[in-house]
């Protein structure tokens, strides 16, 4: 296994960040990153420039020398460590998914484009289930989660044909596999862009918008997606060639 770059300590540091009230020391995230991240030895090496530091603790403090973050409009360096930027924090817990995708593959240019976008009254909508389902909410993580909701179904709803859906990528269905009774509705729904609305907002003004830039995928085909970074129309549908023949 390589050691970790820059880049690739955005997301845990990110992550830890959000989890640890907004700011964090460089101590701090050393130890998260230690405890809960797969390191490597080239990781966890002693570093040749800096005394009883590690490797990775090093590129940390890089990330915070090189204003890695601060480029990327996402949080700033603080004495000994870094502060998540205002609404960030509120990013995360919207839709961390595409946000953390689009770091890891898109330029910073790119993603302080996106992020300029999103103010304290604009909000990125996710259609896949919540995963926090049966965990108590506040009023606001409610409405949200109602609205997702909403626009999950108008997905499942455009997307099926005769009550059936089909993984856009191979084709595979649930009911085929697990029977109607089981298989209804379960369908992952991948985000090609951003899905935004407004706090307030109709949802029926956002569906319209929002069915362009999805589409219905099985877990298998997210994974792939995701993993291989296929965020293009052109990269899904080089997938899509390979699984139909």
């Amino acid at each position: 296994m390589k050691k970790l770059t820059e880049g690739e300590l955005v997301l845990p540091v990110l992550a830890f960040l959000k989890v640890n009230g907004g700011s964090a020391t460089i101590a701090e995230i050393k130890d998260y990153i230690l405890n809960t991240y797969p390191l490597s030895a080239a990781d966890l090496k002693m570093s040749d420039t800096r005394k009883g530091e590690h490797v990775f603790e090093q590129q940390i403090r890089n990330l915070r020398s090189h204003d890695k973050l601060g480029k990327l409009g996402l949080a700033v360096g603080i004495p000994g460590g870094f502060r998540l930027l205002p609404g960030i924090a509120d990013i995360l817990d919207d839709n961390p998914e595409w946000l953390f995708d689009m770091i890891s593959s898109h330029t910073t240019k790119a993603v302080r484009k996106i992020v300029d976008k999103i103010d304290k009254t604009r909000k990125v909508i996710s259609l896949d289930e919540d995963a926090t389902e049966g965990v108590a909410m506040t009023a606001r993580e409610a409405k949200r989660r109602k609205r997702s909701a909403k626009l999950r179904k108008a997905a499942v709803e455009h997307f099926s044909r005769d009550g059936v859906i089909a993984c856009h990528c191979c084709g595979m269905t649930f009911e085929a596999v697990y029977g109607p009774e089981f298989g209804e509705s379960c369908i992952e729904i991948h985000h090609k862009k951003p899905i935004y609305t407004y706090e307030d907002a109709d949802v029926s003004k956002t569906i319209a918008e929002a069915l362009k830039n999805v589409i219905p995928v099985c877990p298998n085909c997210h994974r792939v997606i995701h993993k291989q970074k296929l965020f293009s129309d052109a990269k899904i549908a080089a997938l899509k060639k390979t699984l139909t023949h």
